[in-house]
């Protein structure tokens, strides 16, 4: 298990609100850090419950100058953490730590 956000540094979101996207449909959650490849999630309950590492979503991080497109980023699940799962992007975001640190 990868909490280091892969090394790199993070923009702080603390409770920004964000949304998760799977087949199974859309799970309101926290984006608790971010950075141009990877994010940190708070959920409302186990994640575990919900997700496994490997598993493919979508997150739609609700930040403005960042274009998610309708159906959110494409990410996989790298862990999880009692109510927290870290997720990789399929694509870098094309923003650095202080752009993203901006719009939080």
């Amino acid at each position: 298990m990868n909490h280091s956000l892969c090394g790199k540094l993070a923009a702080f979101a603390f409770h920004h609100p964000t949304e998760l996207r799977d087949r199974n449909g859309t799970v309101p959650a926290e984006l608790v850090t971010i950075n141009a490849a990877a994010a940190r999630v708070r959920l409302g309950r186990a994640a575990g419950d919900l997700y496994a590492p490997g598993r493919r979503l979508r997150l739609n991080p609700c930040l403005p100058r960042l274009d998610s497109g309708p159906e959110g980023l494409d990410c996989i699940v790298d862990w999880l953490r009692g109510n927290e799962i870290g997720v990789r992007f399929a694509t870098p975001l094309p923003m650095g730590i202080h752009d993203l640190q901006d719009q939080l």
